[in-house]
């Protein structure tokens, strides 16, 4: 099943405008979109994995 793209506009630093583009340009992805989709997947999958880890170690009183 495909999802419909949406467009969001984003304002980056300088920096990071620089680092996408040297991204693209060495070949890792094909455009910006890639890149910025990408770093957005490993984010969420950062932070499903924090929560679990919270879930785990944190105190009884904290899961409630």
């Amino acid at each position: 099943m495909k999802t419909k793209a949406t467009t969001l506009n984003v304002r980056l630093t300088p920096q990071l405008e620089t680092w996408i583009a040297e991204q693209v340009e060495a070949g890792w992805y094909n455009n910006a979109s890639e890149v910025v989709r990408e770093g957005l997947r490993l984010l969420r999958h950062e932070q499903t994995i924090r929560a679990i880890k919270l879930s785990i170690c944190a105190p009884p009183l904290m899961r409630a």
